[in-house]
């Protein structure tokens, strides 16, 4: 049984405004034939009142022999916030700073999945890089998801060594940042390898033998309508018809309380060809008035989940024995280079993507008619021309050159 003190202490540090405010509380152990003397523990918690139940925990242990605070494997013993918890803790307090719905969706979902790749109550004092990089560095995530998990992370582990839940980031501890990945121009469909597509789709109904005429019938529209508009799959699917207007032509690819744009964002995407028919067709044939149903549906009339529609894609695909790196998100990419090729400006092309930033919509550029040398002909051919005018610039040029020499000449 442990005879020395022990005190619950706070560790202070200036806030914003000057004035201390705690960082963590610990546990601070004497005993005077000890070397040292005093022995802290951190408690791992800003707040007060968890702090005091984990004093009086581990107090009990130490006063009972069962805890030795000098002891070279003492970290092991301390009792932790478990990382879902601190998960939660987390999300809320972003919540109550007032970061925006998108951001703390963003966040919650890869902390979600983050936590169910650890050990069952593992505390969050015993996560490791070595955790992070099994869940973020994985060889099948894409270098952006990588780049999007490890920083969420790293936010996450920051705000608990703010608050003092752990005394380090284990997102800092990475020796070296990934190798950035070349980005690859997105892959899209000719207009041969899409009719080739659409026509693969069409006489899927009329093929399959126990298949109704109009069984690819929706997949065909969801394929015409993406490649018209560049909407994303998850947009396609959210689609509602309380966020059509074919007055005016225009869809609205908003927020709901189940979908949320990829930026927060909304936007308005104006309807033209393929897409506007696709959506006056299904308006004509729609079985009810209710705004909140879907704009495209399956052959039962239910609404489609993305992973059903890439499923069918993905066969339709390899019927039509197009590349393996076709995907359905090759749709957005495929309305994006035909829209670049025919001439429309990379600026407008960000706001119908709905690009956060413009040099995601830049990966594009590459195809504007005829590339860059018809630009700079037009803004420079004038002046290295051989016409009539620039003949005669040149022959005014030598004329005042001589006249100058001339003078140069008397002078001397």
């Amino acid at each position: 049984m442990s005879t020395g003190t022990y005190h619950l202490r706070a560790n202070e540090k200036p806030g914003p405004s000057g004035k201390p405010r705690v960082s963590h509380y610990y546990a601070e152990f004497r005993e005077p034939h000890r070397h040292p003397q005093r022995k802290r523990v951190s408690l791992h918690t800003a707040n007060k009142a968890e702090a005091a139940v984990r004093f009086g925990h581990l107090t009990r242990e130490y006063v009972n022999g069962a805890f030795d605070p000098w002891a070279a494997k003492t970290t092991a013993r301390r009792e932790g916030v478990p990382v879902v918890e601190a998960a939660a803790r987390f999300i809320e307090a972003k919540r109550r700073d007032g970061a925006r719905a998108s951001t703390v969706e963003g966040y919650r979902r890869t902390l979600h999945t983050f936590t169910g790749t650890l050990p069952p109550g593992l505390p969050l004092h015993a996560v490791e890089a070595r955790h992070v990089e099994a869940f973020a560095g994985r060889a099948d995530l894409a270098e952006a998801s990588r780049r999007t998990y490890r920083r969420t992370l790293g936010v996450f582990f920051a705000w608990a060594v703010e608050s003092g839940a752990v005394a380090s980031n284990p997102v800092a501890k990475r020796k070296a940042r990934s190798p950035r990945v070349r980005k690859d121009l997105p892959e899209y469909l000719t207009e041969d390898e899409f009719g080739r597509l659409c026509r693969t789709i069409e006489a899927g109904g009329r093929l399959h033998p126990n298949a109704s005429p109009d069984a690819s019938a929706w997949l065909l529209d969801v394929v015409r309508f993406a490649v018209g508009t560049g909407l994303r799959l998850g947009e396609i699917v959210a689609l509602r018809w309380a966020s059509v207007n074919l007055h005016d032509g225009f869809v609205k690819v908003a927020n709901t309380d189940t979908f949320t744009t990829k930026s927060g964002r909304e936007r308005v995407v104006y309807l033209a060809g393929d897409a506007r028919a696709v959506v006056e067709a299904r308006a004509a044939a729609r079985r009810s008035e209710d705004d909140a149903a879907p704009v495209f549906t399956s052959t039962n009339g239910r609404g489609l989940l993305p992973a059903y529609v890439s499923l069918r894609f993905r066969h339709f695909r390899k019927v039509a024995r197009l590349p393996e790196n076709i995907h359905f998100h090759s749709l957005r990419h495929t309305f994006a280079s035909w829209a670049v090729m025919r001439g429309m400006d990379i600026y407008l092309l960000k706001d119908i993507l709905g690009h956060a930033d413009i040099s995601t919509t830049m990966r594009y550029a590459h195809l504007r008619p005829g590339g860059t040398r018809p630009a700079m002909l037009n803004a420079f051919g004038a002046a290295l021309d051989t016409t009539d005018d620039a003949a005669s610039l040149r022959a005014e040029n030598a004329r005042l050159r001589a006249l100058l020499e001339s003078v140069e000449g008397r002078r001397g």
